[in-house]
């Protein structure tokens, strides 16, 4: 996966490495990104959606829209 992770040094490399193994799918838990707008959450969530489907499992993603 692809990501700079020294734009955002916030977010650890290892945790993201360790999602994209997808053993949380394989549970059947479910995934959610929080953070500030423009924090590369998405970008994040289509990475791993990405490595999700390559492993055989399908994705979809949804955002949530602003807060009220």
């Amino acid at each position: 996966m692809d990501f700079d992770f020294e734009a955002d040094p916030v977010v650890n490399p290892a945790t993201i490495h360790t999602l994209a193994e997808c053993a949380w799918v394989r549970a059947g838990d479910p995934l959610c990104l929080i953070g500030d707008s423009g924090t590369g959450k998405s970008h994040l969530l289509i990475g791993l959606g990405t490595a999700a489907a390559q492993q055989g499992f399908r994705f979809r993603g949804a955002g949530a829209g602003p807060a009220q």
